[in-house]
């Protein structure tokens, strides 16, 4: 049997699930083990079952596949549904499908591995995230093809789309690290020792692409080449890699110094739509998987790509493909721990995707208060401009039999002279602010951009609390201020506590508790002229014992060291208790209150 592992997220999904489920699980099948990490709840969808489970399935990195089935039920029960157990048998990935069951009054997690005789129950173990991070790496395959359809049929999609699967069954693409000689074709490997791994390459040869608006490590980038060719036109090296899939005919053969080639054909003049389809997809592999076994799973990412485009356009596109672009957009929500990769016209509104999402936070059960597939969400690659979680690896002991709550998801960490903008002295409440917006912007609430501090004093100005001259000044601003410009900005509202000195703080304990565990949002606190951010609690209720996680804006850092070094040893980020807080200042704390959206 093969061995049963499940992540951190997946084992804790299960045990949240609320009521009676079923549903569908996926995984990594590697070295006689099968891992989940992922679960996709059952809904009664409209779609036919066969299309619905292939897109969902090509919403995750390839090299993760359909190996199972799982149920939650509240009580225990004898009667076996063989109906839900039959899908079982088409699980082809496998001999041994998994099915994991779920008990939640008898608070049982329980794993079966499917045999010829019927169901073994199996053990299991738990991944964490540190330990997935170590094993696996994540890739994603970029270049853009340009396709010729008809406009008007339907048919035409499909055979234009099979015979670009055509093309690359025969060996028509080539694959390249990012910033590499490496080129990965077929069987053959051209500059790349037998020997070496993917984790050997993405170590020494190649670096992870940086995402701006998540703290997750990126994944590697291989750009993907294909060898096509054409009579009417002569060779050239890869330079747009872009052509017409209607044109293409032949594969051609590397040159000898083994920098592929391209050959390209000019739009013809035809009542066909061109439509760009770019190709961006991810997959996941072990980094000790040897690169020359790296082919099939890169392949297997650009079928899910095709099949994702196919179901994407001749269920979306009918009369309208010549005037509505496309975009790959990936999301990677925290509650899964896993990248979605999803198709969505180029220019799209939130408002026009809703019964979309609705249809996500279903499959993924993932609540509707908050947002995870907005077009705020959308990963954005390349290279950070402000540092995001600057608290995570933070050493702490922590308060004795406390209970801890941090902020949820992402955040920004503004402080003095950002954006080669001098406000030491007076603008500790304005990065304090920006903070706190950067958490709504990172967390899907709004696509607004983080605003500079005469940006927030317009706002107060044109709300009627600052006369014109405030603009450009360097007064100081306090929490109440804030919460008006997030009324205003964001259309969010806040609490705002009060205290007559800072010993008083720990009678806010429980509040602040509830605080991060509901809403999650950064806390600005003001007090004489300072502004802080906390941005977590550790609370003992009994004995009255508190810690604070803060963000000081106050910090400036320095060129001589790495930057989340001096953040975290030089005061950007801390725990700190009540003798952290003057005695004899009156402080006002802002907690922004996020709206119920998705």
């Amino acid at each position: 049997f093969p061995k049963i592992v499940l992540t951190r997220s997946v084992f804790m999904r299960l045990n949240e699930a609320l009521g009676n489920h079923t549903g569908e699980i996926f995984g990594i099948i590697y070295n006689g083990t099968v891992l989940i990490n992922g679960l996709n709840f059952d809904s009664n969808g409209s779609v036919g079952r066969e299309n619905l489970r292939l897109y969902n399935q090509n919403i995750y990195p390839a090299g993760v596949d359909w190996c199972g089935l799982f149920q939650v039920n509240q009580t225990q029960t004898t009667n076996v549904d063989n109906r839900f157990l039959s899908r079982l048998k088409d699980i082809a990935v496998t001999n041994n499908p998994i099915l994991l069951t779920r008990i939640i009054d008898k608070a049982i997690l329980k794993a079966s591995v499917s045999y010829i005789d019927g169901l073994r129950d199996i053990d299991f173990t738990i991944m964490e995230e540190e330990e997935f991070a170590q094993t696996f790496l994540h890739i994603r395959i970029k270049s853009r093809r340009t396709i010729n359809v008809a406009t008007d049929k339907h048919d035409s999609i499909k055979k234009d789309l099979h015979k670009f699967r055509k093309k690359l069954s025969s060996g028509a693409a080539v694959f390249n690290f990012k910033e590499t000689e490496f080129y990965i074709h077929n069987d053959e490997l051209d500059n790349v020792p037998s020997n070496i791994s993917l984790g050997d390459i993405c170590e020494t040869d190649t670096h992870p692409t940086e995402i701006r608006n998540s703290p997750i490590q990126g994944p590697y980038e291989v750009t993907v080449i294909f060898l096509v060719s054409d009579s009417d036109v002569e060779r050239e090296h890869v330079c747009s890699d872009e052509y017409l899939l209607s044109d293409v005919d032949e594969v051609t053969e590397c040159d000898k110094v083994g920098a592929p080639l391209v050959q390209t054909t000019a739009l013809r003049n035809t009542r066909n739509g061109r439509l760009h389809l770019p190709i961006d997809i991810l997959c996941i592999a072990q980094r000790e998987r040897l690169v020359q076994n790296l082919y099939d799973i890169l392949m297997e990412a650009l079928y899910r790509w095709l099949d994702l485009i196919r179901l994407y356009l001749t269920k979306s596109f009918s009369e309208h493909i010549e005037s509505t672009p496309v975009q790959i957009c990936h999301f990677y929500p925290i509650p899964l721990s896993h990248y979605v990769s999803l198709i969505h016209p180029k220019e799209v509104t939130d408002e026009s995707l809703v019964e979309k999402r609705a249809a996500l936070h279903l499959l993924f059960n993932l609540p509707t208060s908050q947002p995870f597939f907005r077009q705020g969400n959308v990963l954005q690659f390349g290279k950070k401009s402000v540092a995001l979680n600057v608290h995570y690896g933070l050493r702490y002991n922590g308060v004795s039999n406390g209970q801890r709550a941090l902020v949820k998801g992402c955040y920004e960490y503004h402080h003095y002279l950002q954006d080669l903008f001098d406000d030491r002295g007076w603008g500790c409440a304005y990065r304090s602010f920006q903070t706190i917006f950067s958490w709504f912007r990172l967390q899907g609430y709004t696509t607004k951009k983080v605003p500079s501090h005469k940006e927030i004093q317009a706002c107060l100005v044109k709300l009627g609390d600052k006369p014109a001259s405030f603009i450009g000044s360097r007064n100081w601003i306090g929490s109440t201020e804030l919460s008006f410009c997030l009324d205003e900005m964001l259309g969010v509202s806040s609490i705002i506590l009060n205290v007559s000195s800072g010993q008083e703080l720990c009678t806010l304990g429980s509040q602040l508790l509830y605080h991060f565990r509901t809403a999650g949002t950064p806390v600005m606190i003001g007090g004489g002229s300072l502004a802080h951010t906390i941005i977590g609690i550790d609370f003992n209720e009994e004995s009255g014992a508190i810690m604070f996680l803060i963000l000081d804006p106050h910090f400036v850092a320095s060129g001589d060291k790495n930057y989340l070094t001096q953040i975290q040893t030089k005061g950007g980020v801390f725990w700190k208790g009540l003798h952290f807080w003057s005695q004899n200042n009156f402080y006002n704390l802002c907690l922004a209150q996020p709206v119920s959206s998705y």
